[in-house]
């Protein structure tokens, strides 16, 4: 069967559980650090939609 969409979700997250103990807030857990990273993608999309601005 020839891999779908899924793989590469399956491999983002693979990446993830490898890199997550780089993340320079070395005190975090992985929740914790998922946590952070949702809120810092969330302020992205809204700068990137314009529903935040940054003066």
């Amino acid at each position: 069967m020839p891999c779908t969409r899924h793989c590469g979700q399956l491999q983002e997250e693979i990446a993830t559980e490898w890199t997550w103990a780089n993340h320079p807030r070395t005190w975090l857990d992985r929740d914790e650090i998922r946590l952070v990273s949702a809120e810092a993608q969330k302020i992205h999309d809204d700068i990137a939609s314009g529903f935040l601005t940054i003066h």
